[in-house]
């Protein structure tokens, strides 16, 4: 188990323990007051890993072709990786922008609200 240090006015975390290990099922629990959040997950095997990263590295190199903004990288890969379902890497990504702009705050918003639709939300 890790524990970060408390976390006051932050809605993200760097997870900072020991590496997770391929092909490893691990539960992502998020407490809140007396609410208790769990997320099963599995870190990908490493043959389906490097598939995935041969993906992100075409997807990469057409970016760079097209001359694509920084936010617009973000999109398409938080768009890749919802294809690849890979969810959480999805949302990781969706948080990198320091300032997003307000389609990418939409974006935000609509994950939020998918991955949590019983939580009221802030408008």
């Amino acid at each position: 188990m890790w524990t970060p240090d408390r976390l006051e006015k932050s809605n993200s975390v760097v997870y900072a323990g020991k590496p997770l290990k391929p092909g490893t099922r691990y539960i992502w629990q998020v407490e809140r007051g007396l609410e208790l959040s769990q997320v099963i997950f599995q870190m990908l095997d490493q043959p389906a890993r490097d598939r995935v990263t041969a993906k992100l590295m075409q997807l990469e190199t057409k970016l760079q072709q097209q001359n694509a903004t920084a936010e617009a990288r973000v999109q398409q890969r938080v768009q890749f990786f919802l294809n690849q379902n890979l969810f959480l890497d999805a949302i990781q990504e969706l948080y990198t922008v320091p300032q997003p702009s307000p389609a990418l705050k939409m974006l935000q918003q609509q994950i939020v609200e998918m991955s949590c639709p019983d939580q009221p939300q802030d408008k």
